[in-house]
């Protein structure tokens, strides 16, 4: 399960930097903060990674990306142990990989992730899910 988003770098509380702030479109991520630097990042499950996220089971992306399993548990009112049960999605441990920074042109990642994923030859992932919503695009 992978998905191409856009983010932005902070700084830590105690040192260092983290990956935040990860949308499908440009001007969300711009809706935090016009000044920050706009990245573009890869995010995949991982057993080993320092993120967790959540997969959208209806769009085929992950969402609700962030440093603790914490974070991730508050965006549910019921936490995701009651989605995960009703088929919605599951929680996951990811890894970010910062693809590069994003350029003017870059507006839009809705365009390469999900079941249609059409994106340039190196952002394809190997296993993209075909289902009656490619078929239809």
């Amino acid at each position: 399960m992978r998905s191409t988003l856009f983010c932005c770098e902070l700084p830590r509380h105690d040192k260092g930097t983290y990956y935040a702030h990860f949308y499908r479109t440009l001007f969300s991520l711009r809706c935090y903060n016009k000044q920050v630097r706009a990245l573009i990042a890869e995010v995949t499950s991982d057993p080993e990674g320092e993120y967790w996220a959540w997969w959208d089971s209806k769009t085929h992306n992950f969402r609700h990306v962030y440093p603790t399993e914490g974070l991730v548990e508050m965006c549910f009112a019921y936490g995701t142990k009651s989605e995960e049960d009703r088929g919605r999605g599951l929680k996951l441990r990811v890894k970010v990989t910062i693809l590069r920074e994003a350029g003017p042109k870059d507006t839009d990642l809705r365009l390469f992730n999900g079941p249609a994923f059409q994106g340039p030859p190196s952002l394809v992932p190997d296993n993209v899910p075909q289902n009656e919503a490619s078929a239809r695009e």
